[in-house]
C-alpha cells in the first residue's frame, strides 16, 4: 500500500485497503495515514471513501489517535469537505503543530484566508513554535505585506536551506505585487524545484511580464523539470497577454498528447489564450472538447466573439450557459458588452444591460457603464453616450471621459469633445494621452491656436505619454520594440525591410499622415518617426523571420495610431499578408486591404 501511495498509484492503494478490510486484516496507524494520503490525492470524488476510512478508524480504536486525526483533517480539506475537517480539529485534544498546520491549510484550501491567519496567531499565542511548513502555510494567507515581511524576518536563513519557505515567500511577495522581491528570493534558491518555477512563472504572468514567464518556462524545461498543469496554466496566461499563439499551441499539443487529465483552470486558460490571440474558431473547438467548465470558461469563450459577424455565436454561448444552469457574473457581462461594442451592436448590448439587472439581479458597476458609453460612442450616438456619463450612479473618471472623447474624435464632434476634454483637464490625469486626442481633433479641424494651447498645457503640467511598446513572437522568443528602437540584433535589417515596404506602398498611393505627429520637429522628420513606430518595427521583424503568407500576430500596449492603421491595411493588400494586431482597445485583423474594426477603434 505504501509503495502504491509513494508512486502515485492512489486508486490501487485504496483498492488494496478495501481488500484488507474485506479479509478482516488488522490495521495500524501507518495503514490509515497511508490510505488517507491517497484519498486526499484523489480529491472531491473520493470524499465518501474518506468518510468510510474515518468510520473504520473509529471502529478500530484510532479515532482519537493524534497522527490519524491530522491525516483526516488533511484528507477532508483536499476532498472539499471543510465542515468535516473542522469537526475533527475541534474535537482534538491535545493539538500539536501538525494539527494546526493541517487546519490552516484546510482553511486556505477553501479560501478562508482570514480564519487561517487567525488560527496561525492562535497557535503562536498557545506557545507552539512554527516549523517551515507552518510558516509556509501562514505566508499563503497573511493579510498584509508587512506581516509577510515579519514572517520573512523570523525565518532567518531557513529559506536558504529548503525550497519550502522560499517558494512560499515567492508566492507571498507576488501576491502583493512585489515582483523584484519575489525574484530576489527565487534567485537565492540553490536547488530550485518545480514549485519554485511554478510560483515565479505565475508571478510574472499575473503582472503582465509574460516574456519573462515564457523565458523561465523554457529555462525550466532545459533543467529537465517536467511541467505540470499549474505550469501550463500560468504559461498560457502569459501567452494570452503577449499574443504568443505559437507557444500556446505548443502547450496545447503537449497536454493533449499526454495522459494528464486537465482541470477547469487549465481549460479556461486555454480557451482564453485562443480568444486573446484572435483565434475564435480554436477557442470554440477547445471549449466544446473540454469537460470541466465554469463561469470563467464561458466568459472566455464569449470574449472570443468580438469581431463583426460573430454576434450569433456570442448569443448562442450566452443561451447555452443559461440552459446549463451556469449563472453569469459581472465579468461575464463586461465581456458581452465589449463584444457587442466591437461588433457595432448597440441595441443588442442595451438588451443585455437590461437583462443583467432584471433577469440576474446584478447591479451594474462603473466598468459596465463605461462599456455602454463606449458601445454608444462607437456607433456615433454621442448625445446618448454623454447623457449616460452624466446620469450614471458613479462619478465619471478619466477613463470614462476619454472614451467619450475618443468617439468624438472619430466622428469629428468638437462640441461634445471639448466638454469631455474640459472635465478631463479638471481631473488632471498623469499622462498626455487624452490631451493628444484633443490636440489631434483640433489639428484635423485646422484649429492650430487650440493645438498650441494643448501643447502648452502638456508642457506646463509636465505630462508624458506612456512609452508605446509592441511585441511579436518569432523563433520561440517574444521580441519587444519601442518607437525608433535600435537595440534589436536585426535592427538594420528590420529598418531596411520597412523602407522597402514604405517605397512599395508609396507607389500604391500611401502618404504618411503627419498630422498625427504632434511633437515639435521639422515636417521632413515626421514621416521617419511614423515609419519606425513600435508596431511597424514588430511588423518588420515578422516579415523578415516568417514564411511568405504566414499570419503575423502583434500586441501593442497602447492604441494603434491612425497612420499605422492605414499602413497595415495596405501591407495586408500589397504583401498578401494577414496581420492581427491586439492593441489596448481591441483586435484589428488586417486582411486584403481592410480591417475588422471597420476603421473604428
Amino acid at each position: 500500500m505504501g509503495a502504491y501511495q509513494e508512486n502515485d498509484l492512489h486508486k490501487k492503494a485504496l483498492q488494496l485497503f478495501k481488500k484488507s478490510i474485506n479479509e478482516e486484516l488488522q490495521q495500524n496507524q501507518a495503514t490509515y495515514v497511508t490510505v488517507l494520503k491517497s484519498c486526499a490525492h484523489l480529491g472531491d470524488d473520493y470524499l465518501e471513501d474518506g468518510k468510510e476510512i474515518h468510520r473504520h478508524a473509529i471502529a478500530q480504536g484510532f479515532g482519537t489517535d493524534l497522527v490519524v486525526q491530522n491525516s483526516l483533517i488533511h484528507m477532508y480539506a483536499k476532498c472539499g469537505s471543510f465542515k468535516f475537517a473542522a469537526g475533527v480539529f475541534d474535537k482534538m485534544e491535545p493539538k500539536n503543530l501538525i494539527s494546526y498546520t493541517s487546519m490552516i491549510q484546510a482553511y486556505t484550501h477553501t479560501a478562508k484566508h482570514v480564519e487561517a491567519y487567525e488560527l496561525y496567531k492562535k497557535m503562536l499565542s498557545e506557545g507552539i513554535m512554527p516549523d517551515i511548513y507552518a510558516y509556509a502555510a501562514a505566508l499563503a494567507v497573511c493579510p498584509t505585506i508587512r506581516e509577510g515581511e515579519a514572517i520573512h524576518v523570523k525565518l532567518g536563513n531557513h529559506e536558504r536551506r529548503t525550497p519550502v519557505c522560499s517558494n512560499a515567500l515567492v508566492g507571498m511577495y507576488g501576491r502583493f505585487g512585489r515582483i523584484a522581491s519575489a525574484k530576489w528570493v527565487f534567485d537565492g534558491i540553490r536547488y530550485k524545484d518545480l514549485a519554485s518555477y511554478n510560483n515565479m512563472i505565475a508571478v510574472f504572468a499575473k503582472y503582465d511580464d509574460g516574456s519573462k514567464a515564457i523565458s523561465l518556462y523554457i529555462e525550466m524545461e532545459g533543467r529537465n523539470l517536467e511541467p505540470n498543469l499549474w505550469t501550463y496554466t500560468s504559461v498560457l496566461d502569459a501567452c494570452s497577454k503577449l499574443g504568443a499563439l505559437t507557444e500556446g499551441k505548443e502547450i496545447h499539443k503537449k497536454v493533449k498528447g499526454g495522459d494528464q487529465p486537465t482541470d477547469v483552470a487549465y481549460n479556461t486558460a486555454l480557451v482564453n489564450m485562443y480568444a486573446k490571440c484572435g483565434s475564435a474558431h480554436e477557442a470554440r473547438a477547445v471549449f466544446n472538447d473540454c469537460g470541466l467548465k465554469n463561469v470563467f470558461t464561458w466568459t472566455s469563450l464569449m470574449s472570443a466573439y468580438s469581431q463583426p459577424g460573430q454576434s450569433q455565436y456570442r448569443l448562442e454561448a450566452y443561451q447555452r450557459m443559461n440552459c446549463e444552469g451556469v449563472i453569469p457574473d459581472d465579468v461575464t457581462f463586461t465581456a458581452i458588452f465589449n463584444a457587442c461594442s466591437h461588433s457595432g451592436l448597440p441595441d443588442e448590448g442595451l438588451l443585455y444591460f437590461r437583462a443583467m439587472r432584471e433577469d440576474h439581479w446584478i447591479v451594474p458597476l462603473q466598468p459596465h457603464y463605461t462599456c455602454m458609453i463606449d458601445l454608444l460612442g462607437r456607433v456615433g450616438r454621442l448625445r446618448e453616450a454623454e447623457e449616460l456619463v452624466r446620469t450614471m450612479p458613479y462619478s465619471p473618471d478619466v477613463v470614462t471621459w476619454t472614451i467619450l472623447l475618443s468617439a468624438c474624435k472619430v466622428y469629428g464632434d468638437l462640441k461634445i469633445g471639448a466638454r469631455a476634454y474640459k472635465r478631463i483637464t479638471e481631473l488632471n490625469p498623469p499622462d498626455s494621452g487624452p490631451y493628444l486626442l484633443m490636440g489631434n481633433m483640433y489639428a484635423k479641424a485646422g484649429k492650430w491656436a487650440d493645438v498650441a494651447e494643448v501643447k502648452k498645457m502638456i508642457k506646463q503640467r509636465g505630462l508624458a505619454k506612456p512609452p508605446g511598446k509592441s511585441m511579436i513572437e518569432a523563433q520561440r522568443r517574444i521580441h519587444e520594440f519601442v518607437c525608433g528602437d535600435t537595440a534589436h540584433p536585426l535592427n538594420q535589417e528590420i529598418r531596411a525591410r520597412l523602407q522597402e515596404v514604405h517605397e512599395q506602398l508609396s507607389h500604391a498611393g500611401y502618404e504618411p499622415d503627419t498630422k498625427e505627429v504632434l511633437v515639435d520637429v521639422n515636417e521632413e522628420v515626421k514621416p521617419e518617426l511614423l515609419l519606425f513606430h513600435s508596431e511597424r518595427m514588430a511588423l518588420g521583424l515578422g516579415l523578415l523571420t516568417s514564411d511568405a503568407g504566414a499570419t503575423l500576430h502583434i500586441v501593442k500596449n497602447l492604441r494603434i495610431c491612425p497612420d499605422c492603421h492605414s499602413f497595415f491595411k495596405l501591407v495586408s493588400k500589397m504583401l498578401h499578408r494577414k496581420v492581427l494586431v491586439r492593441d489596448s482597445h481591441r483586435f484589428h485583423i488586417f486582411q486584403r486591404g481592410s480591417c475588422s474594426c471597420g476603421d473604428y477603434w
